[in-house]
């Protein structure tokens, strides 16, 4: 078990929401509330429900221009060279996604996993790079009758989230 003090960031959010998703697939109960922290209580005229009710998210970084994030994202697709040399000059890439339109979101490990680079996928992970179902896929984390194994791996991939894992006996 692990207790962190502090407010997560977004990145945790992520993390920790992806290894609920995971939860609820592999039907385990892998994430718990953390102990000693209440809800936060809204003022009576600004309940989740009302129109006036909008959280102000402080800006942590400025964003990257789109076409280094595009140029990134399909180096993944197939050049461990460029991969390389782009996040070596700015590691803050590794999670960069760029937009294709219509939602279609993809990171250089989405570009490199459903192309079938496992050496870039590899290196992106090895980088800090988000583990995402397609990536496990391909890497072979994924499969039939392997559910017991997925659930570890990912609650093992998850383990700096804000949320605590404990895995069912």
């Amino acid at each position: 078990m692990k207790n962190i003090d502090e407010l997560c960031t977004r990145k945790q959010f992520l993390i920790g929401s992806g290894a609920a998703a995971v939860g609820l697939f592999c039907g385990r109960g892998l994430l718990q509330a953390q102990p000693g922290t209440s809800p936060s209580v809204l003022a009576p005229s600004t309940t989740p429900e009302s129109a006036d009710y909008v959280p102000d998210f402080p800006e942590h970084h400025p964003q990257f221009d789109r076409a280094r994030v595009k140029r990134f994202v399909i180096a993944g697709h197939g050049n461990l060279a460029a991969v390389e040399a782009m996040l070596a000059e700015e590691p803050n890439l590794i999670n960069g996604a760029i937009d294709w339109g219509k939602g279609d979101f993809e990171t250089a490990l989405g570009g490199a996993s459903h192309m079938g680079r496992r050496d870039i996928a590899e290196f992106l992970l090895e980088h800090n790079a988000r583990m995402d179902i397609f990536a496990a896929t391909m890497l072979g984390k994924l499969g039939r009758g392997s559910s017991s194994h997925t659930c570890d791996f990912i609650a093992n991939a998850c383990e700096r989230s804000c949320m605590m894992l404990e895995p069912s006996p």
